[in-house]
Parts: structure tokens; sequence; C-alpha cells
């Protein structure tokens, strides 16, 4: 069956984009899941390169209306917790700075101007001031990978002669803000083994301020990413911030632990004894999104036959009727791929009627989903980062 709705999907000649059905489901969808597919058929399908410009840029435009304006890491190891299942949702790189500098590398390529042209119109997000309780951290670490490539990749020989890249580089480095950026901003430095974008760096590193949180979170990173060059600016920087900062604890995180309320505690522990008629007892649970999502997993995980049929069409139900899509689309979806990738990956039979129930749900989302696990599997370029699946 798989190989039918492939060729329906894709066929053989690789029709101009607009006629392509994959396409027609991508613009159906939001903007982040609609940019994701337009940027997986151009860096799978054979087209032409023109066809494949001209859905990354549009992919690029989507990007600008996705949700999350850029990806955020946790800084230790989370389960159990809101934090956690938001780490998920945020390793998609479904956020407008992932999705745009991935539009950007794949654009290099085949039209280096253009990418360069895209990069510039990149508006980098505000990042936050960090406090103690805060178990997330912005991860820009995107921007200045692609920066370097446009860097090596987007200017020409008389360009180049000019010393404009190098231009180039330094202007955004000058734009250094945050603890977070310094990093990323090292390795690209590091890589591009320019003298003066090292002493421009270092001057930078010499003088930032460094919050609590901001200097505990990305200290381990930052020590990974320095040249020997680097490291007297890092001593000064290092030894700045614990004279001034008052240390965060680890018991000042605040992850928003699942299973607190009576009822949540009432209703896993239900799930833990399989008690009977659980399926209906879940059906009408008024619970947290996030919650209601897991005990319908552990119903999957333990469900054979019919009644796995039964339960994945009462969790599909469920999905339909919440109005976390709306709030939040790639929190939402999180649940939804992270079932079939575990089954998937287990060579589950149960995988197949999965993507069969998402392809006929009429949810935009899982079937252009479905429509591109059937069409081109897990195929993602191995820079875009682990899939959510816990």
């Amino acid at each position: 069956m798989r190989w039918v709705l492939t060729a329906a999907l894709i066929p053989m000649a690789f029709a101009a984009p607009p006629q392509n059905p994959l396409i027609r489901l991508a613009h159906a969808a939001p903007p982040e899941f609609a940019a994701d597919a337009l940027l997986r058929v151009a860096e799978n399908a054979k087209l032409a390169p023109e066809a494949k410009i001209e859905l990354i840029e549009e992919a690029f435009r989507l990007a600008e209306s996705a949700h999350f304006s850029l990806p955020y890491r946790s800084f230790r190891t989370e389960s159990d917790s809101r934090t956690a299942i938001q780490n998920q949702a945020y390793r998609l790189h479904l956020d407008q700075l992932s999705l745009q500098t991935r539009a950007v590398r794949d654009l290099l390529p085949l039209a280096p101007a253009k990418a360069r042209r895209h990069f510039e119109e990149i508006r980098f997000p505000q990042l936050p001031a960090l406090a103690c309780a805060d178990a997330l951290i912005p991860d820009p670490a995107s921007f200045y990978e692609v920066l370097g490539q446009v860097v090596q990749g987007a200017f020409t020989p008389k360009e180049r002669a000019k010393e404009e890249h190098v231009n180039f580089l330094l202007g955004y480095l000058s734009r250094l803000t945050a603890p977070v950026q310094l990093a990323p901003a090292a390795r690209l430095v590091r890589t591009m083994n320019l003298e003066v974008a090292t002493v421009q760096f270092t001057g930078i590193l010499e003088s930032m301020e460094s919050p609590g949180r901001a200097f505990e979170a990305t200290l381990a990173d930052l020590q990974a990413s320095l040249t020997e060059e680097m490291r007297p600016a890092f001593a000064q920087y290092d030894k700045r911030a614990r004279t001034t900062n008052l240390p965060c604890k680890d018991s000042d995180v605040e992850t928003n632990p699942l299973w607190q309320s009576s009822d949540s505690k009432a209703i896993f522990e239900q799930t833990r004894a399989r008690q009977p008629d659980l399926l209906q007892t879940v059906s009408s649970w008024n619970g947290p999104f996030e919650e209601k999502c897991l005990i319908y997993r552990a119903l999957l995980d333990s469900a054979k036959g019919p009644d796995f049929d039964k339960t994945l069409a009462a969790f599909l139900e469920y999905l339909n009727s919440s109005n976390m899509v709306q709030q939040s689309p790639v929190e939402w979806f999180v649940p939804a791929q992270a079932l079939y990738d575990r089954l998937h990956e287990s060579n589950s039979a149960h995988a197949e009627r999965v993507l069969s129930a998402y392809r006929e749900s009429g949810n935009p989302i899982l079937v252009l989903f479905a429509a591109i696990e059937e069409t081109f599997g897990s195929k993602r370029p191995a820079w875009i980062g682990a899939s959510a699946t816990p």
C-alpha cells in the first residue's frame, strides 16, 4: 500500500509544485507544518532547481508565522513534567528561526545570492532575560551555523577580494548581546579562523554581563567551544560573573511536574492497575492535555486487536476536540508523533494502523504527517536534530 500512496503524491515526472498533492496538503496546515513540508519536498524530491527554489522561498515566508519564534532547550535532564514535554516540542525545530535558517541552508547550493539576501531578512528574535526559575533556555545555534555557511558560500570572488564576507561576519558578531549566543558564536569564530573575528569576539566576551541562570546554563557549552586565544577573555568573563551573581540552586528551577492534583493521581493509579472500563473513564476525564495524552499512550501500549483500534479512535477524537491545536499546534502534535515514532522504531505492526488512522482523521496536521511519512519516511537532514520522541 505504501508505494501506491507515494506514487500518487509524488508522480514519476514530478509535476510543478502547484500541482503536487503533498504541497496542497501542506497549504491546508498551520504555517510551521507547511514550511517543514515544503522544505522536505525541496530536500528530497527530484525537482528542477527552479521548482526547489520556489518551494524554499515559500517555506521561508511561511515560517514567519510560526507560533514559536526560536527553539529552546533544557540544560538538565527532565522527565514527567510540562517542561520536558515543551522540550520535546522545541526539538522538532518547527520554530521561525530553525525553519528560516534551514531554508537558507537549503537555498545556498541552488542560489547563493538569494540565500544571503534571505539570511539578512531573518529577524533575530529578542532574547529574554533568564531567571533562576527557568528550566529552558533559548538555543540560537542554527543561526550561527548558517551564518558561517553564508559567509563561506554566498560571496563572489570579487566580493571576497574586498573582504565583504569578513565585514558581513563582523557585523553579526557586533550584535551579540546575551550569554546564550556566546557558545555558538565561539564555534563560528573558531571555524572561520580569522584573527579579526577572534579579536572582536574576545572583546565582546570580556565585557558581557551574564546573570546567574544565563551564566550557569551556558557555561559548559561555552567552555567546550573556546579556542586558546579566547581563554584569557573567558577568565575575565567567568570571574566577573562569579563575583557579581548570586548562584541559582537546583531547587529554584520550576519544571511544572505532572500528576500533582488528586484527580490526576487517581487516574494515574487506575491506569497502572489496568482497572476495567478504563478507556471510558479516561475519555470522560477532564484532565490536563499532557497528562491525558500520556494516559492514552499507556493504554495504547498495552492494547491489542480491536481494543487497540478502539483506543486509537478515542485518542484521535480527543486530539481533534482539544483547543491545544489552536493555542500551540507544535505541542499538540508532540504526542501524536511520539506515538507513531515509538511504534515505527520498534517495528510494531500497529505503526501502519496509526498512520492509516492519521491519514483518515481529517486533521490537516495529521493528514500531512501521514503523507510525508508515506512519501519520504523519516528522511530529514541530520543537522535538524533529534525527533521529539522521548
